[in-house]
């Protein structure tokens, strides 16, 4: 959203975003989160990160889902800092402006995130965007239980898990997954596991993906062609970044698309 100017807003239709939208979510994303364990948040910082969102924005806008619920995992805890020190944020903590960047950008689909009254920096950006935050009884595992409140929440026909580990490492299988969620959604939900860790997976086989991101990179590359399956970033386009910095925020971008199938999977 912020590297390239036009973003998936439903199956079929595109976003142009302008300028003014840039700097805005740019700047309420410094206001709420002006420092982060005693580090000023810069304009890159927050580049970085609202590209991991704006990437898994796109591939659910295609995707077509009416509500969605979304399962946050950050714990201020767990993460000493936002991003390294070639601007890749760290593990999900970009996935979590997902819910900012699908709002900004009208994409299609009701958001709903389900995470505890106790929660996280995130807190006063969902505030400040009316973003529909219901309360579960904890930060969900994939190997724990999940407690919806009482809520007028519709029936979800997705879930998207941002980077919920487990208690315990290892393989899990993706149906004993979903069967946690179930009373809250269609028959046919699909769930969506963001994960863009190391410690735990989620067995079987998923969703074939390829036409969605197809769909995304078309519209990544409009009007301008900057990225390629194979070379990434295009020649021509990487001449033109004036230094180190911007090359390294629009490799996170080539990197999010090129290894959608490893973070991204739907079941």
């Amino acid at each position: 959203m912020l590297l390239y100017k036009t973003q998936p807003k439903n199956s079929v239709e595109n976003t142009v975003i302008p300028l003014s939208t840039k700097e805005k979510i740019v700047g309420d994303i410094r206001k709420c989160i002006p420092s982060y364990n005693g580090k000023h948040t810069k304009v890159n910082d927050v580049t970085s990160m609202v590209t991991d969102a704006s990437i898994l924005d796109a591939m659910i806008a295609v995707s077509g889902y009416e509500n969605i619920l979304v399962v946050p995992s950050f714990e201020n805890n767990d993460y000493p800092k936002l991003r390294d020190g070639r601007y890749r944020p760290i593990r999900s903590a970009g996935d979590h402006l997902f819910p900012i960047v699908h709002t900004v950008n009208e994409t299609h689909g009701n958001i709903y995130v389900a995470q505890p009254k106790l929660g996280n920096i995130f807190d006063d950006l969902y505030a400040m965007y009316d973003i529909n935050v219901i309360h579960c009884d904890s930060w969900f595992k994939i190997d724990g239980s999940f407690h919806l409140a009482e809520n007028d929440a519709p029936k979800f026909d997705a879930v998207v898990l941002l980077g919920n580990e487990g208690y315990k490492e290892g393989s899990f299988n993706p149906q004993a997954v979903k069967a946690k969620f179930a009373r809250h959604c269609t028959d046919d939900f699909q769930l969506v596991d963001a994960y863009r860790g190391t410690l735990r997976r989620l067995t079987g086989t998923p969703k074939s993906r390829d036409n969605s991101i197809n769909r995304v990179i078309n519209a990544i590359n409009t009007p301008n062609r900057i990225y390629t399956p194979k070379l990434l970033l295009l020649p021509e386009f990487k001449d033109k970044l004036v230094n180190t910095k911007d090359e390294l925020l629009y490799r996170r971008l080539a990197h999010n698309i090129e290894s959608i199938n490893e973070w991204y999977k739907v079941y």
